[in-house]
């Protein structure tokens, strides 16, 4: 069995977090690192040369906020895999990445291992998704179910079918 290379381009303003996730990522076989981006316009007229399997890009990016830039590319490259990486991750923000196209998103304070898995993760399943992701999804969720059965319990049914005047109540699963 062929394994390919996973390709990668690494969107980072930070130099020397960019070098040391450039020199780190060489060197695992399996990744290659194809292009450095330091903004996100530089990022995406990189994208229109060469597109990776995977790009690792910083949540604040100069010049373009990285929520435009996750909207561009998943309108033009659907298919190409983002992983977020974020110096003060947080609930809000990791959703609207995530909301925009984001395959995965990581404090850049996470562990080396935790950076490779979300890679091979993204590559392998499509998506990355830690303890730490759950947590800032859940009051999200638990938003949406409790809007829901607000929703659910003061609606009625169509006039014809009424037998009882009382609104219409269905538990959520």
């Amino acid at each position: 069995m062929t394994h390919t290379k996973t390709s990668i381009i690494i969107a980072e303003s930070k130099e020397l977090f960019r070098k040391g996730l450039v020199a780190l990522l060489k060197t695992k076989s399996d990744l290659e690192i194809l292009k450095e981006a330091t903004t996100g316009p530089e990022l995406l007229e990189q994208l229109k040369q060469t597109v990776p399997d995977i790009v690792l890009m910083e949540a604040t990016l100069p010049l373009m906020n990285s929520k435009t830039v996750l909207e561009i590319i998943h309108h033009h490259f659907p298919d190409l895999r983002v992983i977020v990486l974020s110096e003060q991750p947080n609930a809000q923000l990791q959703s609207d990445l995530m909301a925009r196209g984001a395959n995965g998103f990581l404090s850049k304070d996470c562990d080396i291992e935790t950076l490779y898995q979300a890679i091979h993760k993204v590559r392998t399943e499509g998506f990355f998704f830690d303890s730490t992701d759950s947590k800032a999804f859940l009051p999200a969720v638990l938003k949406e179910e409790t809007l829901s059965a607000l929703d659910l319990k003061n609606t009625k049914l169509p006039a014809s079918n009424v037998t009882d005047p009382e609104p219409f109540f269905c538990p959520a699963y």
